[in-house]
């Protein structure tokens, strides 16, 4: 699982050199994003084979993930131009709350080991925050791939994604004081 989580780190980094170096393109944003769904899936299928996670925060990020693959895919096919849909900015903050979530789960599995049951505590409360705190990213993300898949093309992702990043702060913000966490 160390691996799986380092691999999400070089996955990070590898876009960014690519942007930096001008070595973008089309097909290697379909690869990363084909590729970003083979591990995800598999790190997934190894978290609830060992039970690290709660399955509805396992099943929860599988089910988004395989809706936004297929929407993806769905979404190149129609396309004018093949392999042009790139991942949102609400889809790499929904992947990144993901990835947070899954490792703190991991970490929490690992203090249990180490038989050191507050930190675990601590560390499954992170996850369940940083699940909690991803999902309005993931909801937006997945209804962006949906569209694209309906309309046949990748649209460019309008000015307003900052409202809306700021309206799903603003939804976390009350979903912390509903739970009487201020």
């Amino acid at each position: 699982m160390a691996e799986c989580a380092f691999g999400r780190l070089l996955d990070v980094l590898d876009g960014k050199v690519a942007r930096m170096t001008g070595q973008t393109s089309n097909f290697g944003a379909a690869l990363d994003a084909t590729t970003d769904k083979i591990v995800m899936a598999k790190i997934l299928y190894e978290m609830n084979k060992k039970k690290f996670a709660p399955k509805h925060v396992l099943g929860t990020v599988a089910t988004l993930n395989l809706i936004n693959a297929i929407a993806t895919g769905i979404a190149n096919l129609r396309s004018d131009e093949k392999a042009e849909t790139r991942p949102t900015k609400s889809g790499k903050l929904a992947m990144a709350g993901e990835t947070v979530t899954l490792i703190s789960y991991i970490a929490a599995h690992i203090a249990e080991q180490d038989k050191n049951p507050k930190l675990a505590k601590i560390l499954r409360k992170l996850g369940a925050g940083a699940f909690a705190a991803s999902l309005p990213f993931a909801a937006h993300a997945t209804c962006t791939y949906i569209k694209r898949a309906i309309n046949g093309n990748a649209e460019k992702e309008k000015p307003r994604q900052i409202a809306d990043v700021n309206r799903s702060l603003g939804s976390m913000a009350m979903l912390r004081r509903l739970s009487g966490r201020s």
